[in-house]
């Protein structure tokens, strides 16, 4: 009968052991229930702060993206925060809730040198200088000096404003751009000898 005192407390130390262990899994499985909640906790904290901040800031219009602006105006708040306006932006036009393109060149309020046309652009302008002129002023380009003219080879250019103009060389005829012979010795323009015979030349002619 002696020994059973010893198996008692092998029982006992077993049931402890098992509690212990049945215990540590119950406060690892509160501490990870705790960690989510003070984790969702911090999350809903900086959220509302990230809400609030414009508002603390005194910011209204930042706080309230849903102020009604149009997306080409610009909020302001009052003084004391406590109500916001809509401004629509330079080139639009409206109540800032709604805004609408300004179609400056329709309106005439533009700053287009005089040799140049308008194009209308959302929100704004450019200008376009005409043909024959370039630069920010829009000035007249000299065809004839750059050589970009299209004149016959057989013709001087002229230069104007804008544009430029081509001129058959003595001996030649036609528009400029293009200029055929004149046949003097035929058309009876030469002043050659009547004892001489007229020969024509390209652009001119020769008495023999």
């Amino acid at each position: 009968m002696a020994p059973a005192p010893t198996t008692l407390r092998i029982h006992q130390e077993t049931n402890f052991k098992s509690d212990c262990k049945f215990q540590l899994k119950f406060l690892a499985g509160n501490a990870t229930t705790r960690n989510i909640v003070d984790l969702l906790l911090v999350i809903t904290i900086l959220v509302l702060l990230g809400i609030a901040a414009p508002v603390i800031r005194g910011d209204r219009c930042d706080a309230d993206k849903k102020s009604g602006c149009s997306d080409h105006a610009s909020c302001t708040a009052s003084e004391n925060n406590k109500s916001d306006s809509c401004e629509c932006h330079a080139g639009y036009k409206g109540d800032g809730h709604l805004c609408t393109d300004i179609d400056e060149c329709s309106s005439g309020n533009t700053s287009c040198p005089a040799n140049a046309h308008c194009i209308n652009v959302v929100g704004s302008y450019t200008c376009e200088c005409f043909r024959g002129y370039q630069g920010m002023q829009c000035s007249d380009v000299d065809e004839c000096k750059r050589g970009i003219h299209t004149c016959d080879e057989h013709a001087n250019c002229i230069n104007t404003v804008g544009s430029y103009k081509c001129l058959c060389k003595v001996g030649f005829y036609d528009d400029g751009f293009s200029c055929q012979d004149i046949n003097e010795c035929r058309a009876g323009s030469h002043t050659c000898d009547k004892h001489s015979n007229c020969v024509n030349l390209n652009g001119s002619y020769t008495c023999v």
